[in-house]
């Protein structure tokens, strides 16, 4: 199936079944064959953001899930409906390098490392600037089934 062509960037909200509140991330910078960039600015009272204006740690791996998953939207054929819904499956290798603070400019860079069946695999970094502040590996089940039903015939 061809990639679609898309005018970066592009709001995430588009590209995920999350909705806000829990949508952390604002937009895709840019994006092929299941990697990718995303980016967001850290807003006091969201629910990663620490009332000492630090960010829970533990939110690295939910920002690189959605990052990931807002990629993955990128692959939908012309006539699909909807983005796919991604599951999280496994965790793997998340280590936290530095503090995400309110105000901070993140990017998430996004590699897809394997796909198979309905899983791909992907190895996320969060980062400000050039500082490295989370990585992880994590595994997907994107459910295809929507998509599917909707190309029927097609």
């Amino acid at each position: 199936m061809p990639q679609n062509n898309f005018d970066f960037p592009i709001d995430a909200a588009r590209l995920t079944p999350h909705a806000r509140p829990m949508l952390a991330i604002d937009q895709v910078l840019c994006a092929e064959a299941g990697s990718g960039q995303a980016a967001f600015t850290a807003k006091a009272g969201t629910w990663y953001m620490r009332q000492d204006g630090r960010w829970d740690e533990i939110a690295g791996i939910e920002l690189i899930s959605q990052a990931a998953a807002a990629i993955s939207g990128l692959n939908l054929s012309g006539d699909a409906t909807s983005p796919p819904v991604c599951f999280l499956a496994e965790i793997r290798q998340y280590q936290v390098h530095g503090d995400v603070m309110v105000d901070d400019e993140i990017t998430i860079n996004i590699a897809k490392e394997a796909e198979f069946g309905g899983f791909f695999v992907t190895r996320g970094n969060l980062l400000r600037g050039e500082s490295l502040l989370a990585t992880a590996e994590l595994t997907f089940w994107r459910d295809d089934r929507n998509q599917s039903q909707n190309h029927a015939g097609a």
